[in-house]
């Protein structure tokens, strides 16, 4: 016997036990990660891969692709990416450290060699040593910021300071240090050392530098403050690499033509140890408890492990071929306060790229593993609700799309995403009169999802409530072949086939996949095909050029409509009878395609143009009586969209300065088009009838912005900007009949809105910000569409919804640890756009008035090297009409938002066999139906569970999941559909269903 969801709750529970005891367990497994030992990486140049070394074992357990000659590493200051430099290939390869696998590259100048990351996150440096330069790779977009021309001939090694504000550049022919001042972006200095300097160190307070010069044999130590050489030490035979223990007490110093090493005590600036290596010591790395120094035997093809100690070798470890150095990502908690802690999250969906620290707006990112690790890859509501502020109901109804609200905008859509910006590879997913689609957007091929909400989401145009950003992944750096295939549950299975990679100067990636299943509910079966390709082409160090291209194949997607709260207590899997009396259902094909020109004018500024172009049909049959479809005014239950869709977009990007101060400016022109042949037809039981609405519709939108970001003061940055946006609908009645006039007119809309935000830092790792803006929201074409019977025509005295936000926040990452966010927000809508009146199939709407909502936003997630990871995410928002109208009271709350919702998830890894287990909970509290309030959902927690296997060599990976969704089989509504006419409300969410799952690639 089934057991059926309750549709109504007389009160809102609080979270349950679970959550607690969720809670606890990732606050153990928080405790236990502190002791996980890290993984060192160690470049082979001679076999292309890099060797994964866990120091707990000392054993190699992994090989990683890494183009065709690695040599310099640097990592991302969350240990999720490592940065590796491709010499004969002029490029810097991309490595996700989760998969073990490269996920991009970096067109560079000629010969990268030497890498290091800053202390803050922002920049990768790499040395060019044929181009006699560094390259500064921005972390955000990990494309090129700028570059600086140096003296040295053949620099090998750039280097940050402690503080990031110092570059030191070592070259192969030079006797000097040059100095790069990061933030003037030149070289201010040049310090005179011994021949050919190689590696260099600072010791952790910055106030010393030390420098290997090979062929001198010698370790200069320079006084940073000063900017000269105030000791020398003579070293071993040629003289390299460096390495500084984390106390700074000890400095190390590989002799290439020795074979040993030898330990500086920086006190007396004497070698007070040597210890025998393999043949050619070259780079090295020590553990962050400074216990054990990992030295690259260049011509031995091993690492030795050195005891800092005693100063012994405990053993060498066989890698690949002519190793070229070591880096070991610092662990948890080893860094401490007084690391910076960068902020791994920059964002683009701000429009200028920077550490979320330093933004004063909400943003999550969420990273193409959170996207595809043990889940389906079809809806955002799958990853979603670990972003705060965001609630994804999914309706199990692939006919209307998901329903996404960010703080509370968007839960009143019936079909489709209102009230937020879908942006997809910089080309708008929301066509001009802000209704969006989330369908088009391919999860198997997403690098990242970038979330943004509040008022700096009114740089987008009309859109109030936020921006989702899906950027697509770039190719592998070699080519490779992946494959997945999953089944489960209601006959669901998915298959999927992607191939990428670089050559020459084109990186290109294509997703395959097809969807299909039977559907928790009657009459609910859909087939998805989808395509998403990217190519990025290289045109020279100062340009490039993106060009996108997705389609998506959905026919005959069944619909079994909602349910009444009878008709789920009886059978939550039913559809309702007129969905199959009338066969509802909906086919979609969607194509378009985009291309993005981005152009360097100089080291500060960036001039990017975009232009896309689609084409959307859409057939959907719906379920209304006959006699009702034959009034004179009713539009029929078939309709048939035939839509056109285009834009083109021209920004730039400079940093200046203002009073001696960082200024970056931003601004730009857009223009977005829709054009759309609309037909309705009679539904006649599944058959099209008579022709009972045609018209042609157009929208229009052209936006002007400029955005500016002032840092004013050490801690302090001022950030503002201004959107002018104009929005223009035509409509042209072709289908004039006795008792149906002539509905054709036309209106615009306009709208300035504002933006201002403040954030200061508290110190490295922290920030406090405040925001203030408005934003604004226009009718979409089916709201705008009629006037009240008798008057005809588009309804010309609907206005848009425009909206005040207020925003304050908290965020830290503190690197190796944990991020952290909080925000408060208080945001007041005037005019929102309600339903009006429902006769003779037509929906009216109007403006209801005022709306508040007020709410507070938690977020939490470890960045804790080792087995164990967990995340948290809670939203409390209280969103209720402020006016009253009709029989709506003042105070009713806004259907389809949940005042409270929590998301936990926990996870641990087992790095020697390849396992993973992770837990997933939501807890969600009830939600009202309508804008009456006469119903409720239930509040309901539902708990998933994932299990995993992966195995790894070094050109080809195999993983293989099982997951199980809603483990305690509870009966819950998933959606709602809001003020549905026939109250048919409730949407139920499938009760213990499993997936299992297997994913290979390989590399060529």
């Amino acid at each position: 016997m089934r057991q059926s969801p309750r549709c109504c709750a007389p009160r809102e529970p609080g979270i349950s036990r679970p959550v607690a005891r969720t809670l606890a367990a990732a606050a153990l497994m928080a405790w236990g990660a502190a002791l996980a030992a890290p993984f060192a990486y160690v470049p082979n140049e001679g076999t292309g891969t890099l060797s994964v070394i866990d120091t707990a074992t000392d054993q190699v357990v992994g090989e990683i692709q890494a183009g065709k000659k690695p040599r310099g590493l640097a990592v991302s200051l969350d240990g999720t990416r490592l940065y590796v430099s491709d010499q004969p290939n002029n490029r810097l390869v991309v490595v996700d450290l989760a998969s073990r696998k490269a996920i991009g590259t970096v067109p560079l100048g000629v010969s990268p060699e030497g890498v290091s990351a800053s202390p803050d996150g922002r920049y990768v440096a790499v040395a060019l040593e044929e181009s006699n330069s560094v390259a500064f790779i921005a972390t955000a977009t990990e494309k090129e910021a700028f570059t600086v021309k140096v003296e040295g001939k053949n620099p090998e090694h750039a280097v940050f300071s402690p503080d990031g504000k110092l570059v030191y550049v070592g070259a192969e022919d030079a006797e000097q240090v040059d100095v790069i001042d990061v933030g003037k972006r030149q070289q201010v200095a040049a310090i005179a050392v011994g021949r050919r300097p190689r590696g260099i160190g600072f010791l952790p307070d910055g106030s010393r530098a030390f420098i290997a010069c090979e062929i001198a044999s010698e370790v200069h130590v320079v006084d940073v403050a000063r900017g000269q050489t105030v000791a020398v030490v003579k070293a071993g035979n040629f003289s390299n690499g460096i390495a500084v223990r984390p106390d700074g007490k000890v400095v190390y110093v590989s002799n290439g033509r020795d074979g040993t090493v030898s330990a500086i005590d920086t006190a007396s600036n004497r070698i007070i140890a040597t210890v025998a290596t393999g043949a050619r010591p070259w780079n090295m790395a020590i553990t962050p408890d400074g216990r054990k120094l990992y030295v690259a035997n260049g011509r031995a093809n091993s690492v030795s492990v050195i005891d800092t100690e005693t100063h012994t070798k405990l053993r060498d470890i066989p890698v690949g071929k002519l190793p070229w150095g070591v880096i070991i990502p610092r662990p948890p908690l080893a860094q401490g306060d007084r690391q910076p802690g960068a902020d791994a999250v920059v964002v683009s969906a701000t429009r200028v790229d920077q550490p979320s620290l330093e933004v004063p707006a909400s943003i999550d990112r969420l990273y193409g593993e959170d996207l595809r690790l043990g889940r389906p890859q079809v809806n955002l509501s799958e990853s979603l609700g670990r972003v705060p502020g965001i609630v994804v109901l999914n309706r199990q109804n692939y006919a209307q799309d998901l329903q996404i609200s960010s703080r509370g905008f968007g839960a009143r859509a019936t079909f489709g995403v209102r009230g937020i910006r879908l942006i997809a590879d910089g080309i708008p997913a929301t066509m001009p009169d802000g209704q969006g689609q989330s369908a088009t957007f391919d999860l198997g091929s997403a690098s990242r999802v970038e979330v943004l909400r509040g008022p700096f989401s009114s740089m987008y145009g009309n859109a109030s409530g936020g921006v989702i950003n899906v950027i697509t992944e770039d190719g592998p750096p070699v080519p490779t072949l992946e494959a997945g295939l999953y089944a489960g549950s209601y006959d669901t299975w998915r298959g999927a086939l992607k191939f990428g990679g670089q050559w020459g100067a084109l990186n290109a990636i294509g997703n395959l996949s097809r969807f299909s299943t039977e559907g928790y509910r009657d009459h609910s079966a859909t087939v998805r095909d989808q395509l998403n390709a990217k190519a990025k082409f290289s045109l020279g160090s100062a340009t490039g050029l993106t060009l996108v291209a997705n389609s998506l194949r959905q026919p005959d997607t069944q619909d079994p409509l909602g349910l009444t709260r009878a008709q789920v207590e009886q059978n939550p899997q039913q559809a309702t009878a007129t969905a199959i009396t009338f066969n509802t259902r909906k086919t979609i094909e969607h194509d378009q395609a985009g291309a993005t020109l981005d152009h360097a004018l100089s080291t500060a500024t960036r001039l990017q143009a975009t232009a896309w172009s689609g084409s959307r049909f859409v057939e959907q049959y719906l379920a209304i009586p006959v006699a009702v479809q034959n009034a004179p005014t009713h539009s029929g239950g078939v309709v048939n969209l035939d839509r056109g869709f285009g834009g083109a977009a021209l920004r730039v990007f400079s940093d200046l300065q203002l009073g001696g101060k960082p200024l970056r400016l931003s601004g730009g022109v857009e223009y977005e088009r829709m054009e759309e042949r609309r037909r309705g037809f009679l539904n006649l039981n599944g058959v099209q009838g008579g022709l009972k609405r045609d018209e042609d519709n157009v929208v229009s939108g052209t936006d002007l912005f400029a955005q500016a970001e002032w840092k004013f003061a050490e801690r302090w940055a001022a950030h503002a900007g201004l959107r002018s946006s104009r929005v223009e609908f035509t409509s042209d009645d072709h289908f004039i009949a006795a008792g149906n006039p002539d509905d054709s007119g036309s209106k615009s809309y306009s709208a300035t809105t504002p933006v201002a935000g403040v954030v200061y830092r508290l110190d490295a790792a922290s920030s406090l910000y405040a925001n203030l803006g408005r934003g604004f929201e226009t009718p979409t074409f089916v709201e705008l569409s009629y006037r009240n019977p008798p008057a005809t025509g588009l309804n010309f005295a609907l206005e848009p919804s425009r909206s005040r936000h207020f925003e304050v926040g908290y965020k830290t990452v503190r690197a190796g640890v944990v991020r952290g966010s909080v925000a408060l927000f208080d945001v007041e809508t005037s005019d929102e756009i309600v339903t009006d009146q429902s006769s003779g199939g037509r929906t009216t709407f109007r403006n209801a008035g005022r709306t508040q909502r007020r709410g507070v936003e938690l977020g939490a997630e470890t960045l804790l090297h080792g087995p164990f990871e967990a995340r948290a995410a809670y939203t409390r928002i209280e969103a209720e009409f402020s006016d009253a109208f009709g029989a709506v009271a003042a105070g009713n709350v806004l259907p389809g938002v949940p005042k409270s919702q929590f998301y936990a998830e926990a996870a641990w890894r087992h790095a020697p066999t390849g396992f993973r287990a992770a837990a997933e909970l939501l807890y969600r509290s009830r939600v009202a139906v309508n804008d009456i309030n006469s119903e409720f959902t239930d509040a309901f927690t539902v708990l998933n569970l994932v299990f995993g296997f992966q195995q790894q060599a070094a050109k080809w990976r195999l993983s293989e999941f099982l997951r199980v969704d809603n483990v305690t089989d509870k009966a819950y509504i998933g959606s709602v559909v809001v003020n549905d006419a026939n109250s048919r409300f409730y949407e139920p969410a499938p009760q213990r269903n499993v997936l299992l799952g297997v994913q290979a690639s390989l590399q060529f």
